[in-house]
């Protein structure tokens, strides 16, 4: 699977799932819109500092968040790891993100709740959808291939071949 056909595939996970947590936190009355809109722009903000300092992104340019560091490392050798198992492990990922968001929900009713998440999975999503799938694109016209994912470690960002 290309780099850029699976950051749009996470891109369009995280906006459903984001959206979905937001429709049940506000139609439960988890938290008032402007609360979680407010703390889901802090967590985004927070997201962008963590990757500016840990993957050496510039802040400024979200679309580079996710994408900068694996384009660098990407090696030319390395085989492709196939589309079913990157489903897959995106899937997996979403469980775990939605079990996570629910039961921190549970335990706190301030701070970490449905909305909070669910917005920044949305601006994340978005990211990824647009600003992150155009800076792939860039880098690929740039050294004239096309990047595939060649493994998806457990933490971290993808590894590419390619390049």
């Amino acid at each position: 699977m290309s780099f850029r056909e699976y950051m749009r595939w996470e891109g369009y996970v995280a906006v459903l799932v984001g959206g979905a947590l937001c429709v049940f936190g506000l139609a439960n009355g988890h938290q008032g819109a402007a609360d979680a809109a407010v703390s889901g722009t802090m967590m985004l903000a927070g997201t962008g500092v963590f990757m500016m300092v840990r993957h050496r992104a510039p802040f400024r340019r979200p679309g580079t968040w996710f994408t900068a560091k694996p384009m660098a490392a990407a090696i030319h050798d390395r085989a492709p790891c196939s589309r079913r198992s990157l489903l897959a492990w995106l899937l997996a990922e979403v469980t775990a993100f939605t079990i996570l968001t629910v039961g921190l929900s549970y335990l706190t009713s301030f701070w970490l709740t449905y909305v909070d998440f669910g917005i920044w999975a949305v601006a994340i999503g978005v990211i990824k959808i647009g600003p992150a799938t155009a800076a792939i694109g860039q880098y690929e016209a740039r050294a004239g291939t096309t990047y595939r994912v060649a493994r998806r470690p457990l933490r971290g960002l993808v590894e590419l071949a390619g390049g």
